[in-house]
């Protein structure tokens, strides 16, 4: 038996849906509507669940594979270390985010790291370790790559917070790549603030892009008016939109739309 869903506007075209996906003789299961898309896009799709006999021919079995077989190469793998690593430019709310992330992971009974990279800003430096003491959890810091493979082999899963720096500056694009091959199997996410939409905003993206982050979270929505030109920024430079928060406060919950 081959069960699957689909979205659609109305019943009409969710018949339609299904009768070209799992052909005429499907058997609806349930529908049910459904909000879908961020606060600024919210709208109402109607999820319909429907499920129909199995391929029989060794041709329909091959078609079967080979869409099977797409579907699992289009969908990202999952990180092979349950470990975030922050980046983004200055002043976007990585710090923040990360004890967020950090109290979540508590929450949940797990018992992740609180890491901050590159201690060269001292500010930086002190919040996450207050972070770390409000939430509870542990604080290491990493003046550099060696340190932080440490705390990779030591803990299960943890948030590594890196400092804005320059991308138009060579040497500080260097010296982040230099991290890069101690964080293989991370994910890494683009703690992106909303109201940066300047000239420099598509410069900036490319160049995470280049660093091959892939993923980002836009933070303070609440203090612009434009959202959704932030939402489609991103998406134009090519990153999967994984959520938002409204405020870069510590109490400010993370909206996620997709994991």
């Amino acid at each position: 038996m081959l069960i699957r869903k689909f979205e659609a506007r109305d019943m009409e075209e969710a018949l339609q849906k299904i009768r070209e996906a799992i052909g005429p003789q499907a058997l609806l299961l349930g529908a049910r509507p459904r909000k879908k898309g961020l606060p600024w896009r919210r709208e109402e799709v109607l999820e319909v669940t429907a499920a129909a006999q199995g391929p029989t021919s060794v041709e329909e079995k091959a078609d079967d594979l080979e869409a099977l077989r797409r579907e699992v190469l289009s969908t990202p793998l999952p990180p092979i270390r349950p470990w975030w690593v922050l980046v983004g430019p200055s002043g976007g709310g990585k710090t923040t985010l990360a004890g967020s992330l950090a109290l979540e992971a508590l929450q949940a009974g797990k018992n992740p790291l609180l890491v901050t990279a590159g201690v060269y800003r001292a500010a930086a430096l002190a919040q996450t370790r207050a972070l770390a003491v409000a939430t509870g959890a542990p604080f290491e810091a990493a003046g550099n790559p060696g340190a932080l493979s440490t705390f990779l082999e030591r803990f299960a899963e943890g948030i590594v917070d890196f400092p804005g720096f320059n991308v138009r500056r060579p040497q500080e694009m260097e010296s982040f790549r230099s991290w890069l091959p101690f964080l293989k199997g991370c994910r890494f996410l683009l703690v992106w603030p909303a109201p940066y939409q300047g000239p420099d905003a598509a410069f900036t993206l490319a160049a995470f892009r280049q660093l091959g982050v892939r993923e980002a979270l836009l933070t303070k929505v609440d203090e612009t008016s434009h959202p959704r030109d932030a939402e489609e920024l991103l998406q134009r430079q090519g990153f999967t939109l994984l959520g938002w928060r409204g405020s870069p406060h510590m109490g400010e919950p993370v909206n996620w739309e997709r994991r």
